[in-house]
């Protein structure tokens, strides 16, 4: 049941090498990556308070942050934020329209849940990069609720 031929040693030392790096900066790794997870997180909610943590505060991966943002759509905030990596879903359910399942599983309303999003953070990351995010986010969430509210006073006055 094995391929046959010569196997790439240097690539599975290689390997083994990136593992032992890997775990020697884990705990350090890990409290950097949640470090700028908050920063991200605290610096959308201050000027967005009706933003919603999904999930525990506490207790959760310090390379992930998914929110929803009430009434706006989570897959037209993600087409304005070109150059975040940012995601409605999982990569497993990324051809799937129906809103995340994990975050219905939260308790979140349909609704709600196309509102999510996922954000992921990396090694490479910096405390810069976190901060052009920030502004980023802060002023697509801004635009699209300017744009939902004069909607709604166009629907409600008539037409203009």
């Amino acid at each position: 049941g094995f391929r046959s031929g010569t196997l790439a040693v240097p690539l599975i030392v290689g390997f083994a090498r990136a593992v032992e790096l890997s775990l020697e900066y884990i705990n350090e790794e890990n409290l950097r990556l949640g470090e700028l997870r908050d920063q991200l997180y605290t610096g959308i909610s201050m000027i967005h308070p009706e933003v919603m943590l999904n999930g525990s505060r506490d207790k959760r991966l310090a390379h992930n942050l998914s929110l929803c943002f009430p009434g706006l759509d989570g897959e037209t905030m993600i087409m304005k934020m070109k150059g975040i990596a940012c995601s409605t879903g999982s990569a497993c359910s990324s051809a799937n329209l129906e809103p995340s399942h994990v975050i219905k599983a939260l308790g979140r309303d349909t609704e709600l849940a196309h509102s999510a999003i996922r954000f992921s953070l990396g090694r490479f990351n910096t405390e810069t990069e976190i901060d052009t995010a920030i502004s980023l986010i802060n002023r697509v969430v801004k635009d699209l609720k300017e744009k939902k509210l004069h909607r709604s006073r166009v629907y409600a006055d008539g037409f203009e």
